[in-house]
C-alpha cells in the first residue's frame, strides 16, 4: 500500500477487514507520527472545508495575492461558487461551481503574443479570417488577462490584436508609396492600380 494515496490506503485497509481503531492506529503507525496526522488533517480539510482554491489545490488565505488584488475575505456558497474580496469589501473575483481562484498575472497578451497595456488601441481578432476586424477600441483597464473598454465592454486579451485591419485606403497608400520609387513601365502600372482603387472606393464598391 506504500505507493498509494492516503485515502486509498485507508479505504483498502478498511475494506479488507472489520474496522478496529487500535489496529488501524498500529497499521498506519499514527502514534507519534505528526506528519501522518497532519496529512490526514490536510486531506480532510481539502475535501470538506469550503475554501476557494487555486488550480494546484493550494487554498486561498487572507492576505494572499490574487488576480485583482490582495484577499481580505471570501465567501463560499453551498453549490461551491465563491467570491473573493479586498480589505475594503470590493469584489476581486467570482467563481462558479468547479472554478478555481486566479493567481496574479504579470502581463495581458493579445492573440499574437504582444503585451496589452492601458491606452493601447486594439481590434478584435477573427480566427476564421485570420486577422483583425471591426472598429478600433482603446483599453481602459487590463486586469489578469482581461481587457476593459469604454461602455463596460469586457474581452479576454487573447481575443484582441494590435494589428490594424487592412483597408482599401491602406492598400492605395502602399501602392502610391511604391509608385514614387518605381520606374519605367512598372511605375505607370502601379499608378494605374492606385487610380483604379480610388475609383472603386469612390463608387463604394
Amino acid at each position: 500500500m506504500g505507493n498509494k494515496l492516503l485515502h486509498e490506503r485507508l479505504r483498502e485497509w478498511a475494506s479488507n477487514r472489520p474496522f478496529r481503531f487500535n489496529e488501524a492506529w498500529e497499521e498506519f503507525e499514527v502514534a507519534g507520527n505528526d506528519e501522518l496526522l497532519a496529512a490526514f488533517a490536510d486531506e480532510i480539510e481539502r475535501q470538506y472545508v469550503p475554501v476557494p482554491r487555486f488550480p494546484d489545490g493550494e487554498p486561498v488565505h487572507l492576505g494572499c495575492p490574487v488576480c485583482g488584488g490582495v484577499v481580505g475575505g471570501f465567501s463560499v456558497w453551498d453549490d461551491g461558487s465563491f467570491a473573493l474580496y479586498s480589505e475594503d469589501g470590493d469584489v476581486l473575483q467570482e467563481g462558479e461551481p468547479g472554478d478555481f481562484a486566479k493567481r496574479p498575472e504579470l502581463k495581458a497578451l493579445d492573440a499574437e503574443g504582444v503585451e496589452v497595456k492601458v491606452g493601447d488601441t486594439v481590434w478584435f481578432f477573427d480566427k476564421v479570417a485570420g486577422g483583425p476586424v471591426g472598429d478600433p477600441m482603446e483599453v481602459d483597464k487590463a486586469v489578469c488577462g482581461t481587457l476593459m473598454f469604454e461602455g463596460g465592454v469586457v474581452m479576454p486579451a487573447y481575443m484582441m490584436t494590435h494589428r490594424e485591419p487592412d483597408s482599401l485606403e491602406k492598400l492605395r497608400a502602399s501602392i502610391k508609396a511604391v509608385s514614387t520609387v518605381a520606374c519605367g513601365a512598372s511605375k505607370g502600372e502601379v499608378k494605374e492600380w492606385a487610380d483604379r482603387l480610388t475609383a472603386l472606393m469612390e463608387r463604394g464598391a
